[in-house]
């Protein structure tokens, strides 16, 4: 076989990867970032009014809601974070509607185009 031959075949081959090297570290069911930001606000929640029985009661109960609807966020998408911090990031880039005399839009740099 040529060296041109094996190196194409090199090239062509697949290699599986295991999905736990490719999915996201999930802690409780959420994203990372979420729950430590949920944890340091409940925690802040109950030091800054001083532990009262109320303000860790109100803490408590913030963190159980706040999980379940991080559980939930992430059984849709476990990068819910990171597609919520890109709409609303380019969410004034886009219409949200199209414009009947709408010139077509450059293509960003980083993505690949066939020329």
């Amino acid at each position: 076989m040529s060296d041109a031959r094996r190196s194409e075949e090199r090239a062509l081959r697949r290699i599986p990867i295991h999905r736990s090297l490719v999915r996201p570290v999930l802690y409780a069911g959420c994203e990372r970032e979420s729950i430590g930001t949920l944890a340091i606000v409940c925690f802040a929640t109950a030091v800054g009014s001083g532990f009262t029985r109320y303000a860790l009661v109100l803490s408590v109960t913030i963190f159980l809601v706040g999980l379940a609807v991080l559980q939930r966020l992430s059984k849709h998408d476990p990068d819910i974070r990171l597609v919520l911090v890109r709409y609303f990031w380019f969410d004034r880039e886009y219409l949200h509607n199209a414009e009947e005399d709408a010139e077509p839009r450059p293509v960003h740099p980083s993505v690949p185009t066939s020329a």
